[in-house]
């Protein structure tokens, strides 16, 4: 896509998609997750440190899985890797009043960044 081109033209240390989307009408979804390319090294350092950052405000860990390139092709495809995509969790889901503190959740999300920068992976 035009922005894909627009991120790998920047060369970035990190690509980092997150959705916080809503649909679940207030049923339980007492789970995050956050996706990272298949096999990628520098995928799963980014995804462990932003997931241990975002977990400690989540009232549930946030899991980390290889990416289902069927699913998540149109955020991630043609992104260079290192790339994730974190979903937190859906806004109306029973337990999510955490997700609308959006300056903590910013930071957290943040400091797993500047964790997995400094890693030097």
């Amino acid at each position: 896509s035009a922005r894909h081109a627009r991120v790998n033209a920047l060369n970035p240390a990190l690509y980092l998609a997150c959705h916080v989307n809503a649909g679940m009408g207030g049923k339980p979804y007492n789970r995050g997750e956050i996706y990272h390319w298949p096999d990628s090294v520098h995928g799963i350092a980014a995804a462990s440190d932003i997931a241990a950052e975002v977990g400690r405000i989540a009232p549930w860990p946030c899991t980390i899985k290889p990416a289902d390139t069927s699913r998540t092709k149109s955020t991630m495809d043609g992104v260079r890797d290192p790339a994730v995509l974190l979903e937190p969790g859906f806004l109306d889901g029973s337990g999510a009043a955490w997700l609308r503190d959006s300056e903590a959740v910013g930071e957290a999300i943040a400091a797993g960044v500047e964790a997995y920068l400094r890693r030097g992976v």
